[in-house]
């Protein structure tokens, strides 16, 4: 009952402790992680640790994946983009943004807000560049004004592979750096 409600980055600060002090085995630990289909495992070199899989491995997991919203979405963007749905792209990278910010920021008052709404105590929280941080919110508003993204709309859609392309990518690398980079923080703090 003590990692209930604990967000991933609580969770392995937590688990650093008791693996600290000697309340759990490592090994352990990640093979209760991988029956789990965890995102990433403990590793000790001169002090304790993750390895961060990258998103293609959380892809590949299981329904149990400790970032089953995020890989849902992810599953969600692969799926649009293979049907040439690219407005379904921008929509479903914006809500991958505005998800991957609620579980940085992992207050229970961020979790009803918009991604515009919560953006500036997400930038508190990220270790992304702001200039990421702001395109991220920039793919954010434009889903509200491409046709088909956000709302319904007689217009034709302006976004085409390319763009869909390059927006696909850039979503899934920025949700590795990000966590690799508060993984990373958390531990060395």
């Amino acid at each position: 009952m003590v990692f209930r409600g604990l967000t991933t980055i609580q969770f392995i600060e937590f688990m650093c402790e008791l693996l600290r002090s000697k309340n759990f085995n490592i090994n352990d630990v990640n093979n209760l992680l991988l029956e789990e289909n965890a995102s990433f495992k403990f590793i000790f070199e001169s002090n304790y640790g993750v390895d961060v899989y990258p998103i293609s491995k959380i892809e590949e997991n299981s329904e149990n994946s400790s970032h089953t919203n995020i890989k849902l979405l992810v599953n969600r963007l692969e799926n649009a983009y293979q049907e040439k749905d690219y407005p379904s792209v921008l929509h479903t990278c914006s809500n991958i943004f505005e998800t991957l910010a609620k579980d940085i920021l992992g207050t229970k008052s961020s979790q009803n807000g918009t991604f515009e709404k919560i953006f500036s105590a997400y930038l508190t929280k990220t270790l992304l560049p702001e200039e990421i941080s702001n395109y991220m919110l920039s793919i954010y508003r434009k889903r509200n004004k491409e046709p088909l993204a956000g709302h319904g709309s007689t217009k034709t859609p302006t976004i085409d592979r390319e763009k869909a392309t390059i927006l696909k990518e850039l979503t899934k690398a920025f949700i590795n750096i990000e966590y690799y980079l508060q993984f990373e923080n958390n531990l060395n703090t």
